[in-house]
């Protein structure tokens, strides 16, 4: 990136005070005029991608696109979603999600046929081989490998990625247009925008700042976001460990950055009255590579047994609404699933009034599951019920409605599917306080969850071949072509694919979650029209 002569560029930046967050796009004219909703896709490798496409497909099919004002993804889920937002080629929408299908018309043979620019495709890519053949490059920095082949297994097919040629990414013209009026120095950058000519929501992508990184003192993760307009942590947040008796601080958030900038150094002077500050450029753009990449990153430790930090992505990064002189650090970025997988705190935190939830879990709901206790691990999923306090594995600070409404969600939940149907529930929750994430108190959300489990309704629809190898793959010993359907393993599903699924198996999942919505055509209708 080329700076002026000497050595700066100008960035927006959008500084918080407290808890009063400033959200670009919530500016008049900024996005179309939409009711106040929102998407959530949970996390989830590429059983999230392939049940996200199919909602997505579901969706569309019945216009309800233009009434989203937002789409918060988190990992898995940001694979599909990414280039779902930025793609600029020929394929429509029906090319780009797939057809919907009848139960009946779906064949074994079919389902194993995936177009070419389908964006249920690159789940069935072979993600592992990818990685090791850019490891045996030599060229790609062991906290870049992840990133890199993020970038080409889910965005390349799509004109999203080519290292050789980084590429930034903004709303549209009009935002590309001011940052090449402030910086006529980058006018040969190039910049990926959100497609206009068919309706897409604002797309909120949430990794974690994760500090320290060393096995000697307690991290702490705190969230990131990537959207077209700005990134960065809106909560100014002091964090501070302990080894040894000797204590330190680091001070990160407060504020957003627009992307070209990210990984800059520190502005020497306060921001001017319309919040644009100069600073030395970052010595890698930041691309959506690494916004997927970092969202996801959780795998790449899985790879790494000796130090976690070693494959982690890390972005220098310095705070926005800090006092006095900031200063960046070099932090390590997670996957923005291992803090809050549900995708949902970042619209509470911008006060959306309705929301759509997709829990596309690996867990089964367990229908003889008294929510009126704490779960098991087989009971439901960990990061759905750790939004309503319930106790985990591990300690988690996304508590943000009551136990008392947990009962009621799981009950509906449990109800649903006592029917055959799909696990569908619309309930009004009161929103609690959340120091951590900024959330306030003191109003209501609309939340429709969805689920993901069997459907023994849809199933009974599938010609009967294709239930025999549904029935097969089931545990405890499951066998044959659809494996543990619809509850893929996050990770390793299939033997030596690290997020690897077969076309049968994303195909199947991603008709199934576009049944689930199309099936429940009034429960969205009524979750994502004006009032």
């Amino acid at each position: 990136m080329e700076s002026t002569p000497d050595g700066l560029v100008t960035t927006q930046t959008w500084p918080s005070r407290g808890t009063t967050f400033a959200f670009a796009e919530q500016r008049p004219g900024i996005l179309p005029p939409t009711p106040n909703t929102g998407v959530c896709f949970s996390g989830g490798g590429a059983r999230s991608h392939a049940a996200t496409v199919g909602q997505l497909r579901a969706l569309t099919h019945l216009g309800l696109i233009g009434n989203i004002r937002y789409i918060s993804c988190v990992s898995g889920s940001s694979w599909p979603c990414v280039p779902y937002t930025y793609y600029a080629g020929p394929a429509d929408d029906s090319v780009l999600l797939g057809a919907v299908v009848p139960p009946e018309q779906l064949t074994i043979d079919a389902l194993g046929q995936i177009d070419a620019l389908c964006l249920l495709l690159p789940a069935t890519k072979d993600f592992q081989a990818t990685l090791i053949r850019i490891a045996e490059r030599l060229t790609t920095p062991p906290d870049q490998l992840w990133i890199q082949t993020v970038g080409e297994t889910f965005l390349a097919p799509y004109g999203l990625h080519d290292p050789a040629r980084p590429a930034s990414f903004s709303l549209n013209e009009t935002t590309v247009d001011a940052i090449r009026r402030a910086n006529p120095n980058l006018a040969a950058l190039t910049f990926h925008t959100v497609r206009s000519d068919v309706a897409r929501p604002f797309l909120i992508m949430t990794s974690c700042i994760v500090w320290p990184d060393n096995v000697l003192e307690a991290e702490q993760r705190v969230s990131c976001e990537y959207t077209p307009l700005y990134v960065g942590s809106p909560l100014l947040q002091t964090l501070t460990a302990s080894v040894f008796d000797i204590a330190r601080t680091r001070v990160v958030g407060g504020g957003f950055i627009e992307p070209f900038a990210v990984g800059s150094a520190p502005p020497a002077a306060a921001p001017d009255p319309d919040g644009r500050v100069r600073v030395v450029p970052p010595k890698r753009l930041f691309t959506l590579a690494d916004a997927s990449g970092t969202s996801s990153s959780a795998y790449s430790a899985l790879l790494d047994h000796l130090d976690c930090t070693l494959l982690s992505p890390h972005v220098s990064c310095w705070p926005v609404g800090g006092a006095g002189s900031p200063t960046a650090e070099d932090f390590v970025f997670a996957d923005g699933g291992s803090l809050e997988n549900t995708a949902i705190l970042a619209l509470l935190r911008r006060r959306v009034e309705r929301l759509v939830v997709f829990v596309n879990t690996y867990v089964a709901l367990n229908l003889d599951y008294d929510p009126g206790r704490a779960p098991g691990p087989t009971d439901l999923d960990a990061s759905f019920a750790q939004l309503f306090g319930q106790p985990g594995s591990t300690p988690s600070p996304n508590q943000v409605f009551s136990q008392e409404d947990f009962v009621t969600v799981v009950r509906a939940l449990q109800d649903a599917k006592r029917t055959g149907n799909a696990a569908v529930a619309t309930t009004r929750l009161a929103v609690q306080a959340n120091a951590w994430w900024g959330i306030d108190a003191g109003w209501q959300v609309q939340v429709s969850w969805i689920y993901n489990d069997r459907v023994p309704n849809w199933e009974n629809r599938l010609p009967a071949d294709l239930r025999a190898l549904i029935d097969a793959g089931q545990p405890p010993t499951p066998t044959g072509p659809l494996l543990d359907f619809p509850h893929y393993k996050t990770d390793f599903e299939n033997r030596h694919a690290l997020v690897q699924l077969t076309a049968e198996q994303a195909s199947l999942l991603s008709h199934l979650s576009c049944a689930t919505v199309i099936d429940n055509a009034a429960v969205f209708a009524r979750a994502l029209s004006n009032p």
